[in-house]
């Protein structure tokens, strides 16, 4: 089986595709990084009360940026 210089590379250095994923990112504005947290915590409200038993503690925050979002 063959393999390109990408694969050997990332094979020697596991951390390089995830730091470019990381550090190879456009510049976003506290606005967009704001919305993506809000949709990140809608997400977890989510997926929390599909579990039997789990209780969401994130309202206060994600009621916070929200507000940041939508004065």
């Amino acid at each position: 089986m063959e393999r390109t210089i990408d694969e050997i590379v990332r094979g020697a250095n596991p951390d390089l595709e995830r730091n470019n994923r990381v550090f190879d990112q456009q510049h976003k504005s506290w606005v967009e990084v704001a919305r993506g947290m809000v949709d990140k915590a809608a997400l977890w409200r989510l997926a929390n009360a599909a579990v039997p038993g789990e209780e969401d503690n994130n309202d206060s925050a994600l009621t916070v940026a929200e507000k940041m979002i939508n004065p």
